[in-house]
């Protein structure tokens, strides 16, 4: 029995330098991986500053076209501020224009007997002058 009893320990002892050897690789795997992974961080880390070095100018970038438009826009307010009174000078000069044919309806209407008189004083006095004319010339004759 004895005899069974160091094939016993053989076994467990042959079983546990297997084991050993499967535990070595298995933590020399992980090591392996665990170097990788460290490795592939490392970069993740490098490529993380430069995107928030680019971010960082685009935003400073951004910041100066924001000022640069502001101050274009505030440039132009003095322009628009001149469209705006042009604009209320053509509406009050339309206002004036759209009033002369109603002033033009009501001088007329009221000055058009005077108006009449004034021709048929004007033809009275054109045909006053040419009898006049032809009278002196005849007496010239």
């Amino acid at each position: 029995m004895m005899i069974y009893l160091y094939i016993g320990i053989l076994i467990v002892s042959v079983s546990f330098a297997i084991l050993a050897i499967y535990l070595a690789k298995l933590l020399s795997s992980v090591s392996k991986s665990m170097d990788d992974l460290g490795n592939t961080l490392s970069e993740v880390e490098q490529q993380l500053h430069g995107i928030t070095k680019e971010t960082e100018e685009m935003v400073q970038e951004t910041h100066l076209i924001v000022d640069d438009v502001k101050e274009k826009t505030d440039a132009l307010t003095p322009v628009f501020h001149s469209l705006h009174g042009l604009g209320s000078s053509l509406i009050q000069l339309n206002r004036s224009i759209e009033g002369v044919p109603s002033t033009l309806r009501t001088y007329t209407a009221d000055h058009s007997v005077k108006v009449t008189e004034a021709y048929h004083w004007g033809t009275t006095a054109m045909s006053l002058y040419q009898k006049w004319k032809m009278t002196k010339q005849q007496t010239q004759v």
